[in-house]
């Protein structure tokens, strides 16, 4: 959990001070503008990393002491991840974490799979040496978890390994697109189709998509990643018949 470090400022917006007593200098449009910003980033993360659960309520007031903000920021950072699709708004009954349709997740997936085979072709062609030896330790660190580690540590690794790769390809459209995706990871939503034993497969589709990027092979790079985000895209078609509309159960 992250805690925003703010102001003095009250809930209802009036005039902050600085811990001596006196006037803090900066315009309240700056300093709400930054509370806001903190909060936020720390909310994607929360949200990205399981904190809150698909259709969770968020109570304004219990984000407020959580985060250590105001009343204010908190509602402008409801409507702004209202307006990213990651939290829901109902009429008289608040916000809630947004679940994901299965045929979202699939759409999703589709769209990553054309996006992270360009980025992986790019990164092949682009990538430093430095990059790459990052790169070759984040691999062989999530090779280790899957045989060794959690799946928590593996999906925790595995969504650094892709992000890495977005890094790496120095496109910033095709990153901004997927940095949005990272905010609602499809495992999150579907954790019994996620949250098992890593299949030997996708361990070594991820050890074939490394190798063709620290040889610098770009051909190869981005057919390794088509081919591993199909596969994904096949897993979740499979549970189509078998999974709700929705994730989480009813209203």
């Amino acid at each position: 959990m992250t805690t925003i470090v703010g102001s003095n400022a009250s809930a209802d917006g009036r005039a902050a001070t600085a811990a001596d007593g006196t006037p803090q200098v900066r315009t309240r449009g700056v300093r709400t503008g930054a509370a806001l910003a903190s909060l936020l980033t720390a909310l994607r993360a929360d949200l990205a990393g399981g904190a809150y659960h698909p259709r969770e309520r968020l109570v304004e007031a219990d984000l407020v002491a959580r985060y250590g903000t105001t009343r204010a920021a908190v509602r402008d950072a409801l409507i702004q991840l209202t307006s990213e699709g990651i939290v829901e708004r109902l009429p008289n009954r608040g916000a809630r974490v947004r679940a994901m349709t299965l045929s979202e997740a699939i759409e999703i997936a589709e769209v990553r799979r054309l996006l992270e085979s360009l980025c992986a072709r790019r990164a092949a062609e682009k990538a430093t040496p430095e990059q790459i030896t990052e790169f070759e330790e984040l691999a062989t660190a999530l090779h280790r978890a899957a045989v060794h580690g959690t799946v928590s540590e593996y999906l925790t690794l595995n969504a650094g390994f892709h992000a890495l790769i977005a890094a790496m390809a120095e496109h910033s459209t095709a990153r901004a697109i997927l940095d949005q995706f990272q905010h609602r990871p499809i495992d999150r939503f579907f954790p019994q189709e996620f949250r098992t034993t890593p299949p030997a497969a996708s361990v070594e589709e991820h050890i074939r998509i490394a190798r063709a990027i620290a040889n610098r092979d770009a051909d190869e790079a981005e057919k390794a990643m088509y081919d591993h985000l199909t596969a994904l895209v096949a897993t979740l078609k499979r549970f189509e018949p078998h999974v709700g509309t929705r994730v989480g159960g009813g209203e």
